[in-house]
């Protein structure tokens, strides 16, 4: 199994617990000024498990690592998440979540640790590695995973 994975699964439990002490009068408190509410925040980790539980799934049937982008803030918007229940995004964030927890668990360690020259990470990784240098699957899932706590931290602090 992948080391980060099984703190992967325990963050998802233990931020499902902390992220249902807000209200919904808390939840459509920006995390910042001028920033996404927590809604928001969580909607678009949701975009982003969909966008990649893709890439995670496609990534085993192709020979390069090159997936589409999407513009979050418009994700965001058109979902209008402000006027969704908090509790029901909590609840359909972590179960997205651990469907990938499954899911990432179950590609086989030759997929995952498969090195490959063409790729976007340039584009679409949190932490991007340059187009000339290769990369595997095993960093994308990673990266989804930091992406996902930097988040969090952003709404729990």
């Amino acid at each position: 199994m992948i080391k980060f994975l099984s703190d992967f699964k325990t963050t998802l439990d233990s931020a499902e617990k902390a992220l249902l002490i807000y209200t919904e009068e808390e939840s459509l408190e920006p995390y910042n000024p001028g920033k996404w509410n927590k809604k928001e925040v969580i909607s678009h980790l949701i975009d982003s498990a969909c966008i990649n539980r893709f890439r995670f799934v496609t990534a085993q049937f192709k020979d390069d690592l090159v997936f589409s982008t999407y513009n979050e803030t418009d994700w965001v918007k058109a979902q209008a998440a402000s006027e969704q229940s908090w509790k029901f995004l909590v609840s359909f964030w972590k179960n997205y979540n651990h469907h990938l927890y499954h899911l990432l668990s179950s590609i086989p360690d030759e997929i995952v640790n498969r090195t490959v020259s063409k790729h976007n990470y340039d584009f679409i990784c949190w932490k991007p590695i340059p187009a000339d240098e290769p990369v595997t699957l095993k960093y994308l899932m990673h990266d989804y995973y930091s992406h996902l706590k930097h988040h969090l931290s952003q709404i729990l602090t």
